[in-house]
């Protein structure tokens, strides 16, 4: 509920800034989230309407353990098709 006289926003105890909230602050969160979650970046460019890819981009940095996942999904990816070519 808001706090009578200030900008504050209370919520069992804590206090946000109301003055300093933009809905923007929404959006990157969503966006960080579903990319730490490992949603795919063009799902994830479409659901909070961006046209572009590239915009997603700033909202999911690489973080190392994804990288190291690819890594292990594309080894996984090339034992599978060599056992198909054997």
């Amino acid at each position: 509920m808001f706090s009578e006289g200030n900008d504050n926003l209370s919520q069992k105890g804590s206090y946000i800034r109301t003055d300093q909230f933009r809905p923007y602050d929404l959006r990157q969160t969503f966006a960080s989230r579903m990319a730490l979650a490992g949603i795919d970046l063009v799902t994830l460019a479409a659901l909070p309407g961006h046209s572009r890819v590239q915009m997603v981009v700033r909202y999911a940095p690489p973080v190392e353990e994804r990288k190291i996942e690819a890594i292990q999904k594309l080894e996984e990816y090339n034992k599978r098709k060599q056992k198909k070519a054997a």
